[in-house]
């Protein structure tokens, strides 16, 4: 049963708080970029002194849709943290893990001083030298 959406003024003023909550902790917060901030702002004061109650009711109804969103958009990221680790991992790192779940290990990479070809040159100095010769 579809329950009719409050549209008494500290709902909307609870609604405008919670969004702004998530907005801080998403956005603000994280990189100190108040873009999204200053748009809700602007966004809630623009619609300050709308009075159709057919409007106010849409418009809590797409705030609270909005918040809905955010809400679902933070709570996915936790999860996606706590139970799929791998995801924040370099490309490297992840490479190595999958090598140690089968057992293996990574080689280990070669300096330019390792790599000594013949002659005394390193492979990047060989490559150099081959590449002016086609030029």
């Amino acid at each position: 049963m579809i329950q009719p959406i409050d549209t008494s003024k500290p709902a909307l003023i609870s609604t405008f708080r919670r969004i702004l909550r998530q907005i801080n902790k998403q956005y603000t917060v994280r990189n100190d970029n108040t873009y999204w901030k200053q748009g809700a702002i602007t966004q809630y004061r623009s619609n300050k002194v709308i009075s159709p109650e057919t409007s106010v009711s849409l418009l809590q109804l797409n705030a609270l849709d909005f918040l809905a969103f955010m809400e679902a958009k933070s709570e996915h990221k936790r999860l996606v943290e706590e139970y799929w680790p791998a995801s924040q991992l370099t490309e490297s790192e992840k490479l190595s893990r999958t090598a140690g779940m089968v057992g293996l290990s990574m080689p280990r990479k070669l300096k330019d001083e390792e790599t000594k070809a013949g002659g005394g040159r390193t492979w990047s100095e060989i490559q150099a030298e081959e590449k002016q010769k086609t030029e």
